[in-house]
């Protein structure tokens, strides 16, 4: 996760120190309640077969990218397992531990983030592009011009 320089400090805050901090919290107390449905091995080979079919599924339609199909690979059965874990722990509150941790995680914040200022910033922009024309007065004005213009030839003309 990278922040720029010129990203507000309160911004950075959350991306560097609060979030990962919150969902590393999350993550252990979710870790101990998977435990409580089965052994730590019983996990791992879980863990493993779900990395090599995520793995798998990643490559295909993220070819070429081994970095992100090596990311997604180990990171999907931790957070299954998480997921799982608080779900043990207590279904409803799991559930709302879950989505909260995963709607405000850094890439969903920024996400969200630019998808609102584009929107914005295309609601900004119609309303000054827009004029609103009135062909008679348009008319009228283009006459003129005309008007004017044979007058300063005939004027030409008749000197």
């Amino acid at each position: 996760m990278t922040t720029s320089p010129r990203e507000p400090l309160r911004s950075r805050t959350w991306n560097r120190v609060v979030w990962p901090t919150l969902a590393g919290l999350v993550g252990a107390v979710g870790l101990l309640g998977a435990t409580a449905i089965g052994t730590w091995a019983s996990w791992l080979s879980a863990s493993l077969t779900l990395s090599l079919f995520v793995g798998v599924l990643t490559w295909s339609l993220v070819p070429g990218s081994v970095a992100t199909t090596l990311r997604v690979a180990v990171a999907t059965p931790l957070v299954v397992a998480v997921v799982v874990g608080w779900l043990v722990l207590s279904p409803t509150i799991g559930l709302l531990v879950s989505l909260a941790t995963a709607l405000s995680a850094p890439p969903v914040v920024d996400a969200v983030g630019g998808w609102r200022r584009s929107r914005v910033g295309r609601a900004a922009r119609s309303g000054t592009g827009r004029m609103v024309i009135d062909r008679e007065l348009v008319d009228r004005r283009f006459a003129d011009i005309v008007q004017r213009q044979l007058q300063d030839l005939d004027e030409k003309l008749d000197s």
